[in-house]
């Protein structure tokens, strides 16, 4: 490859003379790639960091699934990058990270667009040692999200944040399943993780804006103490089972206490407070923006489906499985685990 890729510098300004040089050598449409190399070296001051890096690039494209589709992606790529001296300096020290990084580029268009929207965190986070052998951890990603997400930072925010970080780990889990570093429990526990996390962050951006307009949900105990009215998310199907894949919805179940009860300041039922916490939980996580979405949520396996209530208290949900709920429906609980909000609510519910 090394003399190739002499050859290939040699003559990088004849697009024909370079397809010929590339033809029968692994790429579909070798005038394209001809126009490809091209475009990589061009504007660049010093170009002997490229002429160093372009046998290895060349190597690990033609290792790729999809060679054209792989040298195609990173001349996207270099031309979104804010300087391809900077890029190509990178990745000369950088160099263990050229063959993965040409393999995702030849692997899924629709993940190799998501490098395009943020190219240098993508390709500097590819740098971190043992970045890809490392197996997500709940509890980090649940620390490193509360870091970005602060007090003050609005819906319309939060929406960005989840989404990005989605796009993230969806790159850094499909390398790592792509290079066969996770088994297949792995990979879908990891993504299953993805759907957990966001989903707790918007429940707690949504429970904190809510509490400031319309104050705490309350109930009375038999005593008359006033207590906390909880609420959690429940996951059902492959996400109850830490079994989501990178195309699936999320099917999830919104549970809250008792609907005994108000807010504090008296201008909410419990129902309609955490009606509106639904709302906010599924649009947050399921509306599509600029950058996408985080997952399609469907909520369609609750109690009456469409026609039910979009949340509903605990003992709703023990009334209509004991008296109304099909076998289906009871068969779809098989896989339910609490994903977001309180355990102990959740843990009730599994108990019930």
């Amino acid at each position: 490859m090394k003399k190739v890729s002499k050859e290939i510098i040699v003559n990088l300004e004849d697009a024909s003379r370079l397809s010929t040089i590339l033809a029968g050598r692994g790429f579909a449409d070798s005038r394209r790639a001809a126009v490809n190399l091209q475009l990589l070296r061009r504007g660049i001051s010093i170009h002997s960091n490229f002429d160093r890096l372009l046998p290895v690039i060349l190597q690990s494209a033609l290792d790729s699934p999809d060679p054209d589709m792989s040298l195609n992606n990173l001349e996207r790529f270099a031309s979104s990058y804010e300087e391809k001296d900077k890029l190509y300096l990178f990745l000369s020290s950088h160099s263990e990270i050229i063959a993965p990084f040409l393999l995702l580029l030849g692997s899924s268009q629709y993940l190799c667009n998501f490098l395009f929207s943020a190219p240098r965190e993508c390709i500097e986070w590819l740098a971190v040692p043992d970045f890809l052998k490392m197996i997500i951890a709940k509890d980090a990603a649940l620390t490193g999200l509360r870091k970005q997400i602060k007090s003050k930072t609005t819906i319309e925010e939060v929406k960005t944040v989840l989404r990005r970080f989605r796009k993230m780990e969806y790159l850094r889990i499909s390398l790592r399943d792509l290079l066969g570093y996770g088994t297949l429990t792995e990979i879908t526990q990891e993504i299953s993780i993805v759907a957990d996390v966001t989903l707790q962050m918007a429940y707690e951006v949504g429970n904190r804006d809510l509490e400031k307009r319309y104050g705490v949900p309350q109930y009375s105990d038999e005593d008359g103490n006033p207590g906390r009215c909880t609420f959690t998310v429940l996951g059902m199907g492959k996400l109850g089972g830490e079994e989501l894949n990178y195309s699936s919805d999320i099917d999830i179940m919104y549970l809250y206490s008792t609907e005994k009860g108000e807010t504090s300041n008296g201008l909410l039922t419990n129902h309609q407070y955490f009606v509106k916490l639904s709302e906010m939980i599924s649009q947050v996580i399921g509306q599509t923006t600029d950058e996408g979405f985080v997952f399609r949520v469907d909520t369609r396996l609750r109690p009456e489906g469409e026609r039910g209530d979009l949340a509903s208290p605990l003992r709703s949900f023990e009334v209509y499985y004991e008296s109304w709920g099909q076998t289906w429906e009871r068969a779809a609980l098989l896989k339910v685990r609490p994903v977001a909000g309180d355990e102990e609510l959740g843990k009730a519910f599994l108990k019930m």
